[in-house]
């Protein structure tokens, strides 16, 4: 047991392996959550390092450690596959299950890789949501007293975002997200977090009625014709085979056994090709048998959708959706694979409160109306938008049949009023 006031090392974490995305948050995590127990520093300097194993060169990256050093795996499959780590946790990557995966690692430190653990899965009991990822900072259990159960999360307030839209404060600039820190102060973690996030420039537009033909023609966009359109054409036309939606500088490949997808540009190339319509060199393509996935960064299916819609919408919503139709959100997105938009937490967070009209939403947070559109057109290519619920019609009564009856019935009728 330690002294008090004995000052225990900080354990050097490494998390330029992570793409860039969960490299921030992760680093944000452990600098403002748990800066007593890690510190983030370069990869020479670090005993951990962390991985993303979907991203190319993820072997040569976990190949390249030292024996003093552990490799932490993370991706979407149950197993790390052919990168070599020591301990492996499961996407998506949460505050707890890092914590208990950096946790797990810690006593191994100093051991030599024949006398360590073996590799295991960290389980997750349920898809990751926006709110839960990175936001509880909380002392270390050790492993025999952990609960791992999945439904350990089940306790947890559903609607706690929600229930802060009242309070959010409108910032209307596209560089920082800061859409959810109130004048009181951040009291989550994720809110903290919020504030250190880069977010996609989205350009502010809050002109007209949208009653008017002329200005919500203006703020909409044909999803079919770009190429948000053609990726959700692709996933729904492609189904659970091996497909592959080929254009100019982009290839995107399906797999059907992980529900992923590989890409093969990045996300520059995605933004050019999202900025105008995609016209006609495009193909969908079904292969009998897998194609190698060398070479190309891997993805999930809603994640590509969310951020191929951000960048082709710039602000508008596609001419399918209806403005004064009332709209949910079914399900919250896993915000650590999307981009980031100003405002996407508090308008998400309005919708998974109850329907409301999307020419409703940005008045009722005092956003730009493009802000609002953007979250609402990516929230719909990735399937998580729904339609408020209709209360189920009244079945009209049958109408009384005047048959003619005959003798007899007429006979047996009077007998049975007598």
């Amino acid at each position: 047991m330690e002294g008090e006031g004995t000052a225990l090392a900080l354990v050097p974490v490494y998390v330029g392996g992570l793409d860039p995305t969960m490299a921030r948050s992760v680093a944000a995590y452990l600098e403002t959550r748990q800066s007593e127990r890690f510190s983030v520093t370069d990869r020479a300097a670090a005993a951990i390092l962390l991985v993303d194993i979907d991203q190319p060169g993820a072997a040569d990256e976990a190949a390249g450690s030292r024996n003093d050093q552990i490799v932490v795996g993370v991706g979407f499959g149950r197993t790390p596959d052919a990168v070599p780590c020591r301990h492996y946790v499961q996407k998506p990557l949460t505050g707890n299950v890092l914590l208990d995966a950096l946790s797990d690692v810690v006593p191994l430190l100093g051991s030599s890789p024949s006398s360590a653990t073996p590799t295991r899965r960290t389980a997750v009991g349920r898809a990751s949501h926006a709110r839960d990822v990175f936001t509880t900072g909380r002392p270390y259990l050790p492993q025999s007293r952990r609960d791992t159960s999945p439904d350990r999360d089940q306790d947890r307030p559903q609607r706690a975002l929600a229930d802060r839209v009242a309070s959010v404060r409108a910032v209307h600039l596209p560089t920082r997200m800061t859409d959810v820190v109130d004048a009181s102060g951040p009291s989550t973690a994720a809110e903290r977090l919020a504030g250190r996030l880069d977010v996609e420039a989205v350009p502010v537009r809050d002109h007209g009625d949208l009653s008017d033909p002329a200005v919500l023609a203006s703020f909409r966009y044909d999803s079919e014709a770009h190429l948000d359109g053609l990726l959700r054409r692709a996933v729904r036309d492609g189904g659970n085979r091996h497909w592959e939606l080929r254009g100019p500088m982009l290839s995107v490949l399906a797999d059907p056994a992980e529900s992923t997808l590989w890409v093969s540009g990045g996300d520059t190339v995605l933004r050019a090709l999202c900025a105008q319509p995609a016209g006609d060199p495009w193909s969908l393509e079904i292969h009998r048998q897998p194609p190698s996935p060398a070479g190309r960064r891997r993805a999930t299916v809603e994640s590509l959708l969310w951020n191929t819609a951000v960048w082709s919408s710039q602000g508008r919503i596609p001419v399918t959706m209806d403005p004064d139709v009332a709209v949910a959100v079914r399900a919250w997105p896993d915000l650590t694979r999307c981009v980031l938009t100003p405002s996407v937490l508090a308008v998400t967070a309005l919708l998974a409160a109850g329907p409301q009209r999307p020419a409703d939403v940005s008045t009722l947070l005092a956003i730009p109306r493009s802000h609002a559109f953007v979250v609402l057109a990516a929230l719909d290519a990735s399937g998580l938008l729904e339609g408020a619920a209709e209360p189920a019609a009244t079945p009209p009564e049958p109408p009384t049949v005047h048959a003619e009856r005959g003798l007899l019935r007429r006979f047996l009728a009077r007998l049975r009023d007598a």
